[in-house]
């Protein structure tokens, strides 16, 4: 699948929302409807206050996954522009979120992985935001 998606273009803005889409998407469908299943992947154990936080969670990342998908099309503009500021400066919001818990312990394989991995959507998502032109 990663050959048919990059082997013509390696990374440009359209393939980068599309990653960013299914990422966050698989991550929205998890927290929303196994939230139980998500809080044992970060070592936690479920109680309701903590079932509806992470509930609360995925319902933000399923739209903001859309609207990364239906901003993959979009010549670039102004609204394409905020889109890559919402991701780059979110994914940058969570990862020293994700530092700051993690200096308090709560390191684990799966905090770890989320670091990584909203680093690399940071770094993505200013980048790309940098090289906006053409309106």
């Amino acid at each position: 699948m990663y050959l048919l998606i990059f082997k013509r273009n390696p990374m440009n803005v359209k393939n980068f929302l599309s990653v960013y889409a299914i990422a966050v998407l698989i991550y929205g469908i998890l927290f929303l409807f196994m939230p139980a299943k998500a809080i044992s992947m970060y070592g936690g154990e479920s109680n309701p206050l903590l079932v509806n936080a992470i509930q609360g969670l995925g319902s933000l990342f399923i739209p903001a996954a859309i609207m990364a998908w239906l901003a993959r099309e979009a010549s670039a503009s102004y609204g394409r522009r905020a889109i890559l500021a919402f991701i780059g400066l979110s994914s940058l919001i969570f990862a020293i979120r994700n530092i700051m818990a993690m200096g308090g312990g709560a390191t684990t394989t799966q905090t770890t992985i989320d670091l990584v991995i909203q680093v690399v959507f940071a770094a993505g998502g200013l980048y790309f935001l940098s090289k906006e032109k053409g309106f």
